[in-house]
């Protein structure tokens, strides 16, 4: 099964890549534009809102792009998937949603609040 989110990460990070690529040739385009033709008020606030918002999503494409990264290298270790403080099993559906994780949920749990 680790294989199989392994390849789904793999393939997610190639998707996210892309995405980012596009985002920043959209982000470019716009900043170009921004500043080689003068727009009235409300046009320019628009494009700079949708700037900001690209950079906003460029910057959470990136923290997931960082713990795809963790999670293919802890496989590479044969660690994807074992808790770093218990050596328990992290399941499966909790490395889909936070791929970066070295935590179990109990052990995750512990450390929120203080143990």
């Amino acid at each position: 099964e680790h294989e199989i989110l392994i390849d789904q990460l793999r393939s997610e990070r190639e998707r996210i890549s892309g995405r980012l690529d596009s985002l920043h040739d959209v982000e470019a385009e716009l900043s170009e534009s921004l500043h080689e033709y003068p727009t009235e008020a409300t046009d320019s606030a628009a494009d700079i809102g949708e700037v900001r918002l690209t950079q906003k999503l460029d910057d959470l494409a990136v923290q997931r792009l960082s713990a795809i990264d963790r999670a293919l290298d802890n496989a590479e270790q044969g660690r994807l998937g074992v808790c770093d403080r218990c050596d328990g099993q992290i399941p499966i559906p909790r490395l889909r949603a936070m791929p970066g994780t070295t935590l179990c949920v109990a052990c995750a749990r512990a450390s929120e609040e203080g143990g």
